[in-house]
């Protein structure tokens, strides 16, 4: 498969094109070049030449759903360069919240280090602007220097519009995430001074709270409260920093109200049963955790505090944290589904499965640019194994093993809808099994990498992590004792195959064999081992919450890997 073209070959491209006067060609290649390095002179330089020989340049790219990134991103320069800083403000926040690491940062601070430009923008524009920053600090480190050049002119309008204190208590927010806590506190103590409204007040918690001023910050909180006292999620707030601080009799009072308004509310009542239980230590509470958990498996936030009650992957089974899967969250969210598939780049290699999910949600090819393999390469399998689920053509992957049998897709989909925890889906997959036979594991495979549609309401990347963790608990059972058997070799070609949730999948199905057969525990725990001592490098660790959290229930683990893994449980 033919590499994708380098900045430098797009930019040849635009270069030709635009000599022969194919403007539209010649700012698709830009836009690529530009996508590659965004401050490079040749390439603004050509840009600024295509716009000056054109009446109207936004009609090069107009806006439509099969735009990239890249397109987005250029019409976003046109759009400013044209005094339109509205529109280009809107375009590129999008690009960002699309491809995070996108390098258009320098943009926008050429665009706005300059107060004058933000006298240009509307009220709302402004407010919108300013919140937009926040939320961009929260979600992307790498723009945080660049956000920093913005605060001079940040600050320079906020001394010309001095009366209005919506906008200094949104420049507080913007200054807290950056670290500058008290000149923080100082914006957002006089914007609540001008305009003593709910927000102000709010922002005003939220400076403090940063501080790590708690009594301050509920303070503030309960006076946003007096200025919207149905505003739940201030409510929320209080209880969030009561409990946190230990005062959970009047935290738990808080998090009462707004559940008893809004039975269902996702935050309230899963944190109103993990501080109950903190509390009281009533086993029955946990119990009610554990059935919200198995009810709502939308609601990540609840499963993580079941985890922090009893043991992931044990009694819960946690979402893959791949970054891509925090995208298709947001597309979920927003009932968006990209006609002609998405467009992403990113730092590293992530798993195929996350891939699979975008494009079964989508119903559209994905395409992916990465910006560096990690070693040991996460395409290949550690050692040479028998079963391989994906291969790979340069960075694109592929299923290696064919469709399951429709009776298999449907057993191993009854068996993921299910409430989960180890030891029902263990009687589960046992019967499973039973009724299968050892020939029947092909299909296993298949399924692992071919999931069936998902049941239940259960998000598209929850449930094929599911079905990979019930295929291959089912593959555990397909035969017993360990050498020399189906499942070692199944399960190990899985565990040291290509970096995917399907490894996450065959460490649980491992560590069960290693509970019930000791002949297993060296074999199990070398692999164990291997993946602990030679993660993909660099990024996230994908499978870690599972090596790590599995790991621990390992029988016989010796004392120094146990070492090892507490001090890598932090990065879990």
């Amino acid at each position: 498969m033919k590499n994708q073209p380098t900045p430098q070959e797009e930019f040849q491209l635009a270069q030709c094109a635009f000599d022969q006067k194919d403007l539209k060609h010649a700012i698709f290649h830009l836009s690529w070049a530009l996508a590659g390095n965004a401050e490079e002179k040749r390439y603004l330089d050509l840009l600024h030449k295509i716009i000056k020989q054109t009446r109207n340049p936004l009609d090069l790219i107009p806006m439509s759903n099969s735009m990239s990134y890249a397109e987005v991103a250029v019409r976003a320069y046109m759009a400013a360069q044209q005094k339109d800083l509205e529109h280009a403000l809107y375009l590129l926040f999008q690009v960002f919240e699309t491809v995070p690491a996108a390098p258009y940062f320098p943009w926008l601070v050429s665009w706005f280090s300059n107060s004058k430009n933000l006298d240009a923008l509307s009220q709302q524009a402004i407010f919108g602007f300013f919140g937009r920053l926040s939320h961009l600090l929260d979600t992307n480190p790498q723009s945080r220097p660049y956000v920093s050049k913005l605060i001079p002119a940040l600050e320079a309008y906020c001394q010309k519009h001095n009366k209005d204190g919506v906008a200094m208590g949104l420049v507080s927010t913007v200054l807290r995430r950056l670290g500058q806590g008290k000149k923080a506190i100082e914006y957002a103590q006089r914007g609540y001074q001008l305009s003593p409204i709910s927000n102000t007040a709010i922002f005003l918690g939220g400076a403090y709270r940063d501080a790590g001023n708690v009594d301050a910050a509920i303070k503030a909180y309960q006076q946003a409260l007096t200025h919207d006292p149905s505003n739940d999620e201030i409510r929320l707030d209080i209880a969030d920093l009561l409990c946190e601080r230990g005062d959970l009799d009047e935290g738990i009072t808080y998090y009462e109200q707004v559940a008893s308004r809004n039975p269902d509310h996702p935050w309230a009542v899963s944190h109103l049963y993990f501080y109950q239980y903190q509390r009281d230590r009533n086993p029955a509470i946990k119990d009610r955790l554990k059935k919200y958990v198995d009810e709502h498996p939308d609601n990540p936030m609840a499963a993580e505090l079941l985890g922090r009650l009893g043991d992931p992957f044990i009694d819960n089974l946690p979402e893959p944290t791949d970054a891509t899967i925090g995208i298709l969250r947001k597309l979920v969210a927003e009932n968006n589904k990209p006609k002609t598939g998405l467009n992403m780049g990113l730092s590293a290699m992530e798993t195929p499965s996350a891939r699979m999910a975008v494009e079964m949600y989508c119903n559209a090819p994905m395409t992916v640019s990465i910006a560096d393999i990690q070693s040991p390469d996460p395409r290949q399998p550690r050692r040479d194994v028998q079963y391989i689920l994906w291969r790979y053509k340069g960075t694109d992957p592929v299923a290696a093993v064919n469709p399951p049998s429709l009776a298999v897709s449907q057993q191993i989909a009854r068996l993921a809808n299910q409430p989960y925890s180890l030891d029902a889906w263990i009687t589960s997959a046992q019967q499973i099994a039973d009724q299968l036979g050892a020939d029947r594991l092909n299909d296993l495979l298949g399924v692992m990498v071919h999931p069936p549609e998902p049941q239940g309401g259960i998000p598209i990347w929850y449930w094929i992590y599911r079905v990979q963790v019930a295929a291959a608990l089912t593959i555990a059972y397909l035969d017993d004792g360990w050498d020399g058997s189906l499942r070692k070799e199944a399960l190990t070609s899985i565990a040291l195959g290509p970096m995917d949730w399907t490894v996450d999948a065959a460490l649980i199905a491992l560590l069960v064999i290693a509970r019930e057969n000791p002949d297993s525990h060296q074999d199990i725990i070398a692999i164990y081992q291997e993946l602990l001592d030679n993660p993909p490098q660099p990024g996230a660790i994908l499978y870690l919450g599972a090596l790590i959290h599995c790991g621990f229930q390992l029988p016989g683990l010796p004392e120094a890997m146990r070492q090892r893994m507490e001090e890598m449980k932090e990065w879990v």
